[in-house]
């Protein structure tokens, strides 16, 4: 997409921004690795939607990347029995449905993408630990790309 032109916008997880440092035409990264932070993280990517999903901002991006960090990090923190889980499963099921809503309903000839880099059981770690000794930095670093990544591109 970067290739050919594409304007892509990224609010979210800054290792995007560090592996891909001049692919984004506007962005606003999030440190991804305090994970004690369920909520600051997403706030910081949501209030960047009403903008970009109006009219005016849909015209100035041609892919737009979310990364959400919250869920992610209540569930390397709790686990998915975690307290915190129900309402922020809540919260990004609002923010998928609100995607939907404003882009999807509006052009059918849209793609999103909601999906996850990893599952989680009841370790709580999800096994990283076990690996750092077998893996290089490169790898441990793509393993800790965050749960919540919401793409989608209208062309």
């Amino acid at each position: 997409m970067h290739s050919n032109g594409w304007r892509i916008n990224m609010f979210g997880d800054d290792t995007w921004l560090k592996l891909f440092p001049d692919y984004f035409s506007k962005t606003d990264g999030t440190a991804s690795f305090y994970v004690s932070d369920f909520t600051i993280v997403d706030k910081n990517v949501t209030r960047h939607l009403d903008y970009e999903l109006s009219d005016e901002g849909k015209s100035q991006w041609d892919c737009l990347i979310l990364h959400y960090l919250g869920l992610d990090h209540i569930g390397h923190k709790g686990g998915p029995g975690s307290s915190n889980m129900p309402v922020k499963q809540f919260e990004m099921d609002s923010i998928v449905k609100k995607i939907f809503h404003d882009v999807l309903e509006k052009n059918e000839n849209t793609l999103l993408v909601v999906m996850g880099d990893h599952g989680m059981n009841e370790k709580v770690m999800i096994g990283i630990m076990e690996l750092k000794h077998q893996w290089n930095k490169t790898q441990i670093l793509t393993i800790f790309q965050k749960l919540i990544k919401l793409i989608w591109c209208p062309r």
